[in-house]
């Protein structure tokens, strides 16, 4: 069976490091379900709780969570551990790795592979003056929706899946493109004013027998 490996270099990432490594992980089983797959932690030693975090992360991926020599840090050193692991797990070296202009990439490439001169083995492909052939538009626009999406959760503990308030995000605050509309503005339903702020509060409103509205309260 073919093998993928994809390795997230890391350092005091203890808020991100789960939800970097969901999304990961459902690409991948979207897109190579009948691969083999891993996510590499390469961590160079962070001082809060990120590690845990990957290792807690329910996935399908099987994950491998690496630390670095305590001698060495940086993402250029977190990079190549992640490499030589993924090498080792896998046997063979791969053909192209696509990366974007981050110079430890190139360094970890050539360093694992020994990659250079004559020797080169390896097919490295960076996006650096190259974006409109080879670009990441599409994943950073994702990204970007991501973020703005992930951003109102921080602090909040998970009631629902992620799937789930994705949903939320997705018909009643991302606007589309070239009509500025909601998915469910476009079905005649407007939330009114800040839209997370109006459905959290429309969430906590618990009716009563004679028809008024009372605001739950938190324990």
């Amino acid at each position: 069976m073919k093998k993928i490996f994809v390795v997230i270099p890391s350092l005091n990432e203890e808020a991100n490091i789960s939800f970097v490594t969901k999304i990961i992980d459902q690409g991948l089983t979207q897109f190579f379900p009948k691969f083999s797959r891993y996510l590499i932690n390469s961590d160079s030693n962070s001082r809060d709780n990120t590690v845990n975090k990957f290792k807690s992360t329910t996935t399908d991926s099987l994950k491998i969570a690496l630390k670095c020599s305590k001698a060495k840090t940086g993402k250029g050193y977190s990079i190549e551990t992640g490499f030589k692991h993924a090498y080792k797990q896998n046997g063979k070296i791969p053909y192209q790795i696509i990366t974007d202009k981050l110079p430890s990439y190139q360094d970890g490439i050539r360093k694992t592979f020994r990659n250079w001169g004559n020797e080169r083995k390896v097919k490295h492909t960076s996006i650096l003056g190259r974006r409109r052939q080879i670009n990441n538009n599409a994943i950073e626009n994702h990204h970007t929706h991501q973020k703005e999406f992930q951003k109102v959760r921080r602090g909040i503990n998970e009631t629902q899946t992620y799937a789930d308030g994705f949903k939320v995000f997705h018909n009643f605050v991302r606007k589309g493109v070239k009509d500025k509309l909601t998915p469910a503005e476009r079905c005649g339903i407007e939330v009114q004013g800040n839209k997370w702020e109006t459905m959290l509060i429309k969430s906590l409103e618990v009716p009563q027998l004679t028809g008024e509205k009372n605001i739950a309260k938190s324990p």
